[in-house]
């Protein structure tokens, strides 16, 4: 009698084992799958062949036939995904990408001379970039007139040379116009909006309105 109840209390605490056991494991499985770190998917990685660079992405294709914005900046690839680097045309628009393939901005020198970028990549022609001026080629001109102005060998407007309009004299001129105006009463000005002020160099206008200056 004895005996048997024993064994009854035995296999009740075993049952009670197990069904705690079971919850334990269970517990244990789920804080394991839970502990393993979640890795976000990679967008692609840059591969090499023949000497050249094209960009694979994780679902099997490749960046191809125009830009494509990789690591916070812009590059270019052709029809076979091939990268392309230094000048490049598209349209009417003249694009400088770098070695490593990145489009670049702002001034750079390129084959010894300088260039201007603008924020899009398009280099800038045939204008004032502040007291610098580029010609329709986009190289920084040195040593020469522009109009009234001369740029020394740095290609910063020289202010003490020329007879040109000085630097704390006011023109005017409209973001569509192709000069500037020496009074705001011109001719030209009677209809335009959004007229602007400043000096010569902050208007980017290389010559001055045949009508008022």
């Amino acid at each position: 009698m004895k005996r048997t109840i024993r064994q009854k209390a035995a296999s009740v605490a075993l049952a009670v084992m197990l069904v705690l056991g079971g919850g334990l494991l269970a517990g244990a499985a789920q804080a394991t799958v839970e502990a393993q770190p979640a890795f976000a998917a990679q967008k692609g990685a840059w591969k090499s062949s023949s000497g050249k660079w094209w960009y694979a992405y994780n679902d099997g294709s490749c960046a191809k036939s125009g830009w494509a914005s990789i690591g916070g900046s812009w590059y270019l690839f052709d029809n076979a995904g091939w990268m392309k680097t230094g000048w490049q045309k598209i349209g009417k628009s003249w694009y400088y990408l770098k070695s490593s393939g990145a489009m670049a901005t702002g001034w750079q020198q390129v084959g010894g001379k300088w260039y201007y970028l603008n924020g899009s990549g398009v280099m800038a022609a045939s204008k004032w970039i502040g007291d610098y001026y580029v010609d329709g080629s986009g190289a920084m001109a040195t040593n020469k007139w522009i109009g009234k102005y001369y740029v020394g060998a740095d290609g910063k407007w020289d202010r003490s040379t020329g007879s040109g309009t000085t630097n704390s004299s006011t023109v005017y001129w409209v973001d569509s116009g192709k000069v500037y105006h020496t009074t705001k009463d011109c001719p030209s000005l009677s209809r335009s909006k959004n007229i602007h002020s400043g000096t010569v160099a902050q208007s980017g206008k290389s010559r001055a309105c045949k009508n008022c200056s």
